[in-house]
């Protein structure tokens, strides 16, 4: 009989979430396979354990931007030698456990236990093999250390894949399967005995709206947020679950109490029932913890995200954000005017669920061939195997990275439709345009540098190379800061103070004035971007098809106006 061991450590709910969802596959599939689950933090170290996991929920709590802050230093330096080396030191506690239980396989969903195992198995004292399951839809440096010694790494998706990969990761260890998730996420349920049971009617929309948990993260903006709901949209059904949080549940009793909407609402505690509410809701009010997203991508549930802690949660946000798959809630962030704007409201909320087509209504409409992206086929698998297996066209086009796959797409597009005149025409203008803007490019010799801003403070986000975006800074002459990064990513405030760019580009547009918000950031004042005021608006840039030649001509004229003056799109 095969033995696995699966570590986790109690640093919020995903990482043992994730590993009881695997230790149930493992029982229920493999009956030759004997499992134990093991909090190796606690196991190591009780005394650390308890320090560390307090530590880290009350910097959540009352101080999260300081959490933020060891997020992000913890990525190299001194901290994440610290780190390290800590965890070398606990391995030596963890061996007699390994000695003891002999695993064929240990299976980590948190970068401490891989770490711990991998330096056991590079001092020659274990020998078994080793995953590593990440919980987050964006990479720490912390879950790579020892990576020569791990033999499996299991991300969110591709994109993961591609940033270990560039970080001499062996392609072959790496799969992008999803963050595990438990199979009642993927249940059917009855949604009208459901609904006889919340005593809610069955011709409104229901938002699942979630407080934060036991931490009670950002109360104050919970609450105002969750009042918003209440008192702006008369004809939606709330279920809030409070959690292990009773102040937060008394809030919005409160809350409840003022508006007279007891008929509407449904404040609960803690409760195993999030399988069966997500089944009936229609859109999710959330942190954007690993799990909970997942659960949520699972259930066909857009996203409304609030309140994410700095560091893996601000990039999880990011990332679904960028995705259109989520509405981020940002500082003072009106919430009716955040749905109504992203064209969401009571009574069209169902333009918002992109992962949960109705294949009825499209079959309805008699299509020749159905166009998905690549995060259809994946969020929406069920919905468009329905469709294939009823006969119907579908062609995937996967998610461009670079200007080459945008010419590529349509290309495709053209000879699916039949149209392959009309989509040459289309690549062939914008090359014409490129190759116009490129040849002056080419001739720049004095590179300007170029900070491309697409997530404002405090949560930066840009992208390195292998984008689009980067690809158009470079035919326009200038230079990425950061075209040593890859692809899409979250950056801290002091590296771009520390590229001190020439340019600063921003397509932010969920802040009324974004250019004076860059050039009013007080510890920005001494960027050459900023003295000079050179900080530009690009419209058009963030959808890659062919309207990001409008993008490229923007940035050009806006970097190098005497180089750029005579061309015309």
């Amino acid at each position: 009989m095969k033995k696995i061991l699966i570590f986790y450590a109690s640093y919020g709910g995903g990482h043992l979430s994730a590993a009881k969802s695997i230790e149930n596959v493992i029982n229920t599939n493999y009956k030759d396979t004997q499992t134990k689950l093991i909090d190796c933090m606690k196991y190591v170290n009780k005394g650390v354990e308890k320090l560390t996991t307090a530590a880290y929920r009350q910097m959540a709590k009352k101080a999260p931007w300081a959490w933020g802050h060891i997020y992000s230093a913890s990525q190299k330096g001194i901290l994440a030698h610290i780190s390290t080396r800590s965890n070398k030191i606990m391995a030596v506690k963890l061996l007699k456990l390994l000695k003891e239980e002999k695993p064929d396989l240990v299976i980590s969903t948190h970068p401490f236990g891989s770490q711990m195992c991998s330096y056991l198995k590079r001092k020659q004292k274990v020998d078994f093999e080793l995953a590593t399951i990440m919980t987050d839809f964006a990479p720490h440096d912390q879950w790579l250390v020892g990576h020569d010694f791990t033999n499996y790494y299991f991300v969110a998706h591709e994109k993961m894949k591609d940033y270990l990969v560039s970080k001499g990761i062996d392609k072959n260890k790496v799969f992008a399967t999803g963050i595990p998730l438990s199979d009642r996420f993927l249940q059917k349920y009855d949604k009208k005995e459901i609904l006889k049971q919340l005593e809610f009617e069955d011709n409104k929309k229901i938002v699942l709206f979630f407080g934060g948990g036991e931490f009670g993260l950002g109360k104050t903006k919970t609450v105002q947020i969750f009042k918003s709901f209440i008192e702006d949209f008369n004809d939606l059904q709330i279920i809030a679950i409070a959690g292990k949080n009773l102040k937060m549940k008394e809030n919005f009793e409160k809350i409840v109490d003022e508006f007279n909407k007891q008929s509407q609402v449904r404040v609960l505690e803690y409760t195993n029932k999030v399988p069966e509410f997500m089944s009936i809701s229609d859109i999710v009010v959330t942190k954007p913890g690993g799990l909970t997203t997942t659960e949520s991508l699972a259930s066909n549930l857009p996203m409304i995200i609030i309140n994410p802690i700095p560091g893996q949660e601000e990039e999880n946000a990011e990332f679904l954000e960028s995705k259109g798959i989520a509405k981020w809630i940002k500082k003072d962030d009106n919430p009716k005017e955040i749905l109504e704007k992203n064209n969401i409201s009571t009574s069209n909320m169902q333009i918002f669920d992109m992962m949960n087509p109705d294949v009825e209504k499209i079959i309805s409409l008699k299509p020749d061939i159905i166009f998905v992206n690549t995060f259809s086929v994946f969020s929406a698998k069920n919905s468009v195997d329905a469709i294939k297996n009823l006969g119907l066209s579908v062609a995937v086009i996967p998610n461009s990275d670079t200007l080459i796959a945008i010419e590529e797409d349509i290309y495709f597009l053209g000879e699916v439709l039949k149209l392959k005149d009309a989509s040459k025409k289309v690549i062939s203008k914008m090359q014409i345009n490129i190759e116009k803007i490129k040849s002056i490019g080419d001739k720049i010799t004095n590179k300007k540098s170029v900070y491309f801003e697409i997530g404002a403070m405090p949560n930066l986000y840009t992208f390195g190379c292998n984008v689009y975006l980067d690809d158009m800074i470079n035919i326009i002459g200038a230079k990425n800061i950061f075209e040593d990064r890859n692809s899409w990513i979250a950056v801290s405030e002091e590296s771009v103070l520390s590229a001190n760019p020439d340019i600063i580009f921003t397509s932010v547009d969920y802040i009324d004035n974004p250019i004076n918000e860059i050039l009013n950031r007080k510890s920005w004042q001494n960027i050459k971007a900023i003295k000079n005021k050179e900080v530009y608006f690009i419209k058009s840039s963030l959808l890659p098809n062919h309207n990001v030649i409008q993008a490229l001509f923007s940035m050009a004229k806006s970097t190098y106006p005497k180089e750029f003056k005579d061309i015309d799109k």
